[in-house]
């Protein structure tokens, strides 16, 4: 009966980490798409803003690809302590978000203080709103365009922010409550009925919450814009390559990049030599 138990638990864990692994995996490519899309779109903000924007989600890719690295050692039962140690201490140098866990306390004030931000940048955005209208044909041009390039830059960050608070509210209510972490554990399955789901809910929860991350960027109004010039830019080479060849009345193949004269031009000279 024991061993049955330990069997199935141990095939959970696999399943749990495998999956995870690869959501973890399409999230490296992800965020390395919204750092093309933000280097595309640097024009749109300032370019320290945009280069700030870059490198946080590029500490995504960065937290994303050790926590890749850690399911894959389980998954091939490397259990190196050593190892381990060395990408958690790379996960929270690099994560500043996650510097203040390890403890019921530190997370608690790292909540309060992500809420704290939150706040602030709605306030903010809701300050640079009303200083608009009350600048509008009043304030040099310049100090307007400032004004506008706020919000629009707050209009970018506060949602990947609450998302952001809302990651780390989910995982610390995890492993405070139920003892869920990322990789699943298969002696605390063992030992506890609700693991199981309290863990499929929590992470799931988590893993909808990051992606929604790039979900809001890509819906930003400037983003968007640059989306959609990528895909009409990748459409009209998809146009292009599977144009059929235009034929004229006499069954002639009209060059593609002719125009209205120069094809007028042709008939006429087809016509004359005809009725010659």
């Amino acid at each position: 009966m024991n061993s049955t138990i330990d069997d199935h638990a141990k095939f959970m864990e696999k399943l749990f980490n495998s999956i995870n692994t690869g959501v973890y995996t399409l999230a490296i490519f992800v965020f390395c798409f919204l750092v093309v899309l933000i280097f595309t779109a640097r024009s749109l903000f300032h370019p320290m803003f945009s280069l700030l924007f870059s490198l946080i989600i590029v500490g995504y890719m960065t937290c994303n690809a050790l926590s890749v690295s850690k399911f894959y050692l389980q998954l091939l039962k490397l259990d190196t302590e050593n190892v381990f140690s060395i990408i958690d201490t790379a996960y929270q140098v690099v994560y500043v978000y996650l510097t203040c866990t390890g403890g019921f306390v530190s997370d608690i004030i790292q909540f309060a203080l992500s809420c704290i931000i939150v706040t602030c940048l709605a306030l903010l955005l809701l300050f640079n709103r009303r200083l608009t209208l009350s600048t509008r044909g009043v304030r040099p041009l310049t100090h307007r365009y400032q004004i506008t390039e706020n919000i629009r830059a707050l209009r970018l960050v506060a949602p990947v922010v609450l998302l952001d608070t809302s990651v780390c509210a989910v995982d610390m209510l995890g492993s405070i409550a139920f003892d869920v972490l990322p990789n699943f554990d298969a002696e605390i399955y063992r030992r506890e009925s609700t693991y199981l789901p309290a863990y499929i809910v929590l992470r799931a929860a988590a893993i909808l919450l990051q992606y929604g991350i790039p979900v809001v960027i890509v819906r930003d109004k400037c983003m968007r814009k640059t989306v959609l010039y990528f895909i009409s830019k990748l459409c009209k080479i998809s146009m292009e390559e599977k144009t059929a060849e235009v034929r004229d009345v006499l069954g002639t193949v009209v060059p593609k990049g002719a125009s209205q004269t120069d094809y007028f031009n042709y008939l006429q000279q087809q016509w004359t030599v005809g009725f010659r």
